[in-house]
């Protein structure tokens, strides 16, 4: 029987509810895609952003990170052993589920946390019956156990290797490639032989295909029939593979020159996919699901019209609207819904806006219209089902404005900033709407010619303009414009009673007198910048690269910033509303994280971009936590146990209790 040894690690928590706490909701979707499984007709996306699955093809996801080291640690792989799941983090270590991803926990017994003082970073599991092997840059990890417990297995490999990177089976050998040669092992990894193939090994690309071995090299792909004792180059003229190679149940694929090629006859001969790349290609439901750097996409084998699948860049948030308990995400590759507080998330992008990087909306009376990025406007009677795209009147002079900077409805006209960059030139105009969306006609009389508009704000009866060139002011609805102060770049404005507030990239100015006199109220330190400005509850908000408030009449930084540990990479926020429930959400900026695999990686960028999704404040952080590791006063009986226990204090009555066993699970 087992029995259960507690570690005594009791937490009593008292909750206070003072401040904000930031958390991630689940989309729209994860991050970057590192690889898809299929695991029992779900599948599994691992990315940069956590653990996600579906069970329709993409059209719905799951987040399936629960006890991952923040949702935001970069998984690697995922595999099954039996019933338990694993999962491998770039740099957090390996993670068992007996649920199928609903709760992970950490595993790495046997494993040093820095040898030689050099994070272990991990790249491949490979499963071969009851064993589980993960490649990582200090060589081979094994388990015996389904996880329990990790051993090194590198007899055979070179000390010139620089990691572990892929695993295959051919037969009843297992293969592995470093970054300088080819393995194999006869014996379940206990020893390796150097294959010496002289090729050069380019990264994750040793696969198996009917009894047949293939491997990228610095000419183009070799293949070996005979478990890898000879090679030969593999006919391919589409320029020399990258590192993804990849194959399904009997179709070799291969991405080369950021097009993806396949071949059904061994690789005699390749014919086009799509003019994308993918990180791996699956097969699910009758169709085909690759995952890469924007995202998961599927398709019917066969075709080339692909569609996004939800994850990835779908996650780089540009506005939020809140309508009643409705979220709707602008995203940078579309357009998302969320009808339940951000716990999950419709892609309301059909084919008209694939791919379409969504910036702005608004929406009055049954109509949603949005901006775009490339495609002007888009128009939907039903909430976002379906859309029509609405361009009528936005071509001036043979000039398309194709690119919406912003959206205003006031006084049932609807108002759109637009611009377009023809041969290093950029034009710019302000577009009016009477009839919903249906034409557009030119405005803005007195802004100037080709002024930017950055942002469109009504105070009482009166019309405002942010403006590349400053602010200006409407009195006849939107008719005429005046100059009106502020000679900057205005990127946002917000009101709070009579009080008008403007922001430019570094500063926070406000006016009570429609712009006659300005205050500068607040300067960002000199390395962050400023873009949004809100009102919430009568409370101002700017959002910048930081998040700062009025506090009493001061601004200062707003406690509302992303945890570096849980959100990395991102900051600050572009847009910050308000749900109906009173619920706050903010889609983060996203940035930059550096890349120091990048000689070996999947991603040969030295930089990827982290994209941050839409998060929720609470409004009830945890904010007194006392910690009884070791307290007499505590009594625990009996440890071990197979089923109950008892505990007992004579300094804590009515407070909840936390046990943690030896493995960290509760």
């Amino acid at each position: 029987m087992r029995k259960l040894f507690v570690i005594i690690s009791i937490f009593i928590v008292n909750y206070h509810f003072s401040q904000f706490c930031y958390q991630p909701t689940n989309g729209p979707y994860g991050g970057i895609c590192r690889i898809l499984k299929n695991i029992n007709n779900e599948v599994y996306a691992a990315t940069f952003c956590g653990i996600y699955s579906t069970t329709d093809n993409g059209i719905s996801w799951k987040n399936k990170s629960a006890g991952l080291l923040g949702p935001c640690h970069e998984i690697v792989d995922i595999d099954i052993v039996n019933t338990k799941m694993i999962a491998i983090s770039a740099d957090s270590g390996i993670y068992l589920s007996n649920d199928y991803g609903d709760i992970w926990y950490r595993s790495n017994s046997g494993i040093p946390s820095e040898p030689f003082g050099i994070t272990p970073y991990f790249y491949d599991i490979f499963v071969n019956g009851n064993d589980i092997f993960v490649g990582s840059n200090f060589g081979i990890y094994k388990s015996t156990n389904q996880g329990a417990s990790w051993s090194p297995s590198n007899i055979g490999i070179s000390a010139n290797s620089n990691g572990v990177l892929k695993f295959t089976k051919n037969g009843n050998n297992i293969f592995l490639a470093t970054d300088e040669d080819v393995y194999k092992s006869s014996n379940n990894g206990f020893t390796w032989s150097p294959l010496n193939t002289n090729f050069g090994i380019q990264g994750f690309s040793l696969i198996s295909l009917n009894n047949v071995l293939y491997a990228t090299g610095t000419l183009g792909i070799y293949k070996s029939m005979d478990d890898g004792s000879n090679w030969s180059l593999v006919n391919f003229n589409f320029g020399t593979p990258t590192a993804q190679l990849y194959c399904t149940s009997n179709e070799l694929f291969c991405a080369s020159n950021g097009s993806t090629y396949k071949s059904s006859n061994g690789g005699n001969s390749w014919t086009l996919v799509t003019n994308i790349t993918f990180s791996n290609i699956i097969e699910s439901n009758n169709k085909l699901m690759g995952g890469n750097v924007n995202g998961v996409y599927s398709w019917i084998n066969g075709s080339q019209s692909l569609s996004n699948a939800g994850l990835g860049a779908a996650s780089l948030t540009n506005a939020l609207f809140a309508d009643g308990n409705t979220l709707f995400s602008c995203s940078s590759n579309g357009f998302y819904r969320s009808m339940d507080s951000g716990n999950s998330w419709q892609n309301l992008s059909n084919t008209l806006l694939l791919n379409v990087s969504v910036k702005c909306m608004t929406k009055i009376s049954n109509k949603l219209i949005i901006g775009t990025k490339g495609q002007g406007i888009f128009v939907s009677i039903d909430d976002g089902n379906t859309w029509v795209q609405s361009n009528n009147g936005l071509t001036i002079n043979g000039i398309y404005f194709s690119d919406i900077t912003s959206i205003y409805e006031f006084n049932g006209r609807i108002f759109i900033g637009a611009k377009e960059n023809i041969m290093f030139y950029n034009y710019a105009n302000l577009f009016v709407s009477d009839d919903l969306g249906v034409t557009w006609n030119q405005t803005g009389n007195g802004l100037g010619v080709n002024n930017k508009i950055n942002t469109i704000y009504s105070l009482n009866s009166y019309l405002f303009s942010g403006t590349n060139n400053g602010l200006f002011i409407s009195v006849d609805n939107g008719n005429t414009w005046l100059f009106d102060g502020l000679n900057l770049p205005i990127f946002s404005l917000s009101a709070n009673g009579t009080k008008l507030y403007a922001v430019t990239s570094s500063s926070i100015y406000s006016t009570n007198d429609l712009g006659n006199t300005w205050n500068l109220d607040y300067t960002v330190p000199v390395s962050s910048s400023l873009a949004f400005i809100t009102n919430i509850n009568n409370s101002i908000y700017a959002l910048g690269d930081g998040s700062y408030m009025i506090n009493n009449g001061v601004w200062q930084p707003w406690d509302g910033e992303p945890d570096p540990n849980i959100m990395i990479g991102c900051s600050g926020g572009n847009s910050l509303v308000q749900n109906a429930n009173g619920e706050l959400f903010i889609s983060p900026r996203s940035g930059y994280n550096y890349n120091t695999e990048n000689t070996i990686h999947f991603f040969a960028n030295s930089y990827y971009e982290v994209k941050c999704g839409v998060s929720k404040y609470y409004n009830n952080p945890v904010s007194n936590i006392h910690s009884i590791e070791s307290d007499n006063s505590i009594s625990l009986y009996p440890n071990p146990t197979s089923s109950e226990i008892t505990i007992t204090s004579d300094k804590f009555t009515n407070e909840p209790y936390t046990l943690y066993d030896q493995m960290g699970r509760t």
